[in-house]
């Protein structure tokens, strides 16, 4: 099936909006569709649960239940997170998020690893009228892990010396191993 046949459409509770924006209806642009191939429909519905903030103004990030149908007709329920923006600068950065899940991290999917479910572009609506100013966006889809850590700089110094060097610890200097 080829990717972009997937489409989502993702729907924020009023108090949970990006700005105003209430839904977005996207097509995958980027991803293997793995994750979904057992899908009986193409279509996954994104319900935004929660607000996890964003490292920009250009950029939000929410936890979502994603919800697919399986071949059996059964209903498929997972936790997610979406990273949206609506800024060409943030999209880019999206974007090669997104390849570096898809081309280097693949092999690692719930090894400490999220599963990646993909990139979709499409355009968000401020309302729930259909003439409503309509927006790009672009934004990814990964598994729900855990709850996120600390801030990073309020971690201690040795976790984080050890965080930038993982493949070589024992050059973290402040270590005594």
């Amino acid at each position: 099936m080829p990717a972009s046949t997937f489409k989502a459409t993702v729907i924020f509770p009023e108090e949970q909006g990006l700005g105003s924006y209430s839904t977005i209806n996207a097509v995958l642009t980027l991803g293997d569709s793995e994750p979904l191939q057992n899908s009986h429909s193409n279509d996954i519905q994104l319900q935004v649960t929660q607000d996890l903030g964003g490292k920009s103004v250009e950029t939000a990030i929410f936890r979502a239940m994603m919800r697919s149908v399986p071949a059996d007709n059964s209903e498929v329920f997972k936790d997610v997170v979406i990273k949206i923006s609506v800024a060409d600068s943030e999209k880019l950065v999206i974007r090669r998020e997104a390849e570096f899940y898809q081309r280097t991290l693949k092999p690692y999917y719930g090894q400490g690893v999220p599963t990646f479910y993909g990139l979709y572009e499409g355009t968000q609506c401020d309302s729930l009228d259909p003439n409503c100013k309509k927006y790009q966006c672009t934004f990814l889809v990964l598994e729900w892990c855990v709850d996120p850590i600390e801030p990073f700089i309020t971690l201690g110094r040795k976790f984080r010396c050890v965080s930038k060097t993982p493949a070589n610890p024992s050059k973290c200097p402040i270590l005594n191993l």
